[in-house]
């Protein structure tokens, strides 16, 4: 039986803390709660049947489908027969460290960096899915992790850490989608890499743009038609979400949750953030933490 809320940390899974990261296999036939999270998480089904609730999207789920949560991301499950999953929950600066190489494998762009911004906005546009003798490898792979991790005690750091990166490296390679990745795609996700990189700096639609060795105009043009908003908005979007998890999760003072968010105004950042969320920072935080006693 699980014991389900509205939020999970990382506190409450011990390898956090010498790993960065846990592993489980679950099986799920009763709902499962909307939640977030305070770290990342890759879901990948295994067998069985249910409904993927993302934000304001619901995906039907079946064997080989897999998804990538950023923690901000409210999800759940739903109208759920014998859904069985493997999740890999982890601290996302595993991935994206400064020397991180398994960032330049050619499918971790739209893995990790465009889906998990898309699955709460759009129906499927690319559906990323495993064919199933990969599936079997990805099953081995999350069982070894599961074994190392289920006696860690920090001296199978080496194994652990290559570990999970062998298998997101299997998984960038060999996903499909429904639609062949466009380079207009991989433009998006260069973006959205150097977006996410600076989110507490003065950035501008020209940097963006340089970052990508395109126009600001073109980079406008991609962003609308792809995303619905301008690189702006996208990017006030972030900041807000990131802010919105500091005040769930910390007791910083609401000047340093703006600044560490990007806004140099805290007055501004009130402003914007209530409008987003229908709720001020400090009622935010009180709300949070209401839920929580």
């Amino acid at each position: 039986m699980f014991i389900q809320k509205k939020e999970y940390l990382k506190q409450e899974y011990q390898t956090f803390r010498d790993y960065s990261m846990y592993v489980e296999r679950v099986t799920v036939n009763q709902d499962f709660m909307e939640h977030t999270h305070e770290f990342d998480e890759i879901v990948i089904v295994v067998s069985g049947s249910g409904e993927h609730l993302v934000e304001q999207q619901v995906y039907r789920l079946g064997r080989g489908d897999v998804f990538v949560i950023k923690g901000d991301v409210k999800h759940g499950f739903r109208n759920n027969k014998d859904l069985k999953m493997i999740n890999i929950m982890y601290d996302p600066r595993l991935l994206f460290g400064e020397n991180e190489e398994i960032r330049f494998i050619e499918g971790f762009d739209y893995m990790f960096l465009i889906q998990p911004e898309w699955l709460p906005h759009l129906a499927y546009p690319y559906r990323v899915t495993m064919e199933d003798e990969t599936v079997k490898v990805v099953e081995q792979l999350a069982d070894f992790l599961i074994e190392q991790l289920r006696d860690a005690r920090g001296q199978y750091y080496v194994a652990v850490k290559y570990g999970v990166k062998t298998l997101i490296s299997y998984i960038a390679n060999n996903y499909r989608t429904e639609q062949h990745l466009s380079d207009r795609m991989k433009i998006l996700a260069s973006a959205i890499h150097y977006i996410r990189s600076n989110l507490n700096m003065p950035i501008k639609v020209a940097d963006i743009a340089k970052s990508v060795t395109i126009s600001p105009r073109q980079l406008e043009r991609v962003f609308s038609e792809e995303c619905g908003m301008s690189p702006i908005e996208y990017l006030t979007e972030l900041r807000l979400k990131h802010a919105r998890t500091i005040l769930m999760n910390t007791q910083r003072p609401i000047r340093i949750v703006a600044e560490e968010s990007g806004f140099e105004d805290p007055s501004y950042f009130a402003r914007v953030y209530k409008k987003r969320f229908h709720l001020s920072p400090s009622q935010t935080r009180k709300q949070n933490g209401e839920m929580s006693e």
